[in-house]
């Protein structure tokens, strides 16, 4: 009797704690969308019947416990907020608070993600970004196997060196080339977002940003000096052409 008095104790003492749990147990909720590092990020909290809330500590990705005490801002109708803007680490962020909500002093828990982008990527997404990045690839292949093998000069005799022919090969090199940089410029791009959006490698992910936008700032000043290239051999063409019809014999 006492060993059944006993299996009927633990029964009830095992409900009574299940019963307990989701009473102890803070509420863990998360905010819908990730937050794009180094801005900032409201973390709203509504209860109607609650006086305060109070921002008590926030945990980083790196484990490290930031101490915060703040009480968040009461735009009435029980609606609170307090706008935190420390978001220098990438990954998930844990805040801690309290407040009374039915008069009952209850603490809660928030998570936020933070990644560069501020996005949470689809598998369509991921499927559609891998397929630009190595079309991109194959076109950029092409594109500088043609520019590089291309001709850079004019058609000139083997034995003597002289010109016998204009060629415009020239500029086709050009155009490849030009369009092999933004081939390059599109590989990078999609290289910066599959990193950070899908392969969580921040240090390959900042590698590509560095390179993207260098490379965006190297457009103007490239641009410049392909117009420059093209018009110099455009008048030289022009003259060359000129006196191969005159019968004379140019270099």
């Amino acid at each position: 009797m006492k060993l059944v008095s006993m299996c009927y104790t633990s029964v009830y003492l095992f409900f009574f704690i299940l019963f307990l749990l989701p009473l102890a147990t803070a509420e863990v909720q998360t905010l819908p969308h990730p937050v794009k590092t180094l801005s900032c990020v409201n973390l709203p909290q509504i209860y109607a019947n609650s006086t305060f809330q109070n921002i008590t500590t926030i945990q980083l990705p790196d484990e490290t416990v930031m101490t915060i005490q703040d009480k968040m801002t009461n735009s009435g109708g029980g609606y609170f907020n307090y706008t935190f803007c420390n978001t220098t680490q990438n990954g998930e962020y844990i805040v801690n608070g309290i407040g009374d909500i039915d008069g009952t002093t209850t603490t809660w828990n928030y998570q936020f993600t933070v990644n560069p982008l501020g996005k949470v990527f689809t598998s369509q997404q991921a499927t559609l970004y891998t397929l630009i990045f190595v079309i991109a690839m194959i076109l950029f292949l092409i594109c500088v196997g043609f520019g590089i093998y291309a001709p850079s000069g004019n058609s000139r005799d083997e034995m003597t060196g002289y010109i016998f022919a204009v060629s415009n090969m020239k500029y086709v090199k050009m155009f490849l080339l030009a369009i092999s940089y933004l081939f390059l410029v599109l590989i990078v791009y999609f290289g910066y977002i599959i990193s950070y959006g899908y392969l969580d490698m921040d240090f390959l992910g900042n590698l590509f940003y560095f390179a993207f936008y260098t490379m965006i700032v190297l457009i103007l000043p490239l641009f410049i000096i392909g117009v420059y290239v093209i018009i110099s051999n455009l008048i030289r063409d022009s003259a060359v052409a000129e006196m191969l019809s005159r019968g004379l014999h140019v270099k």
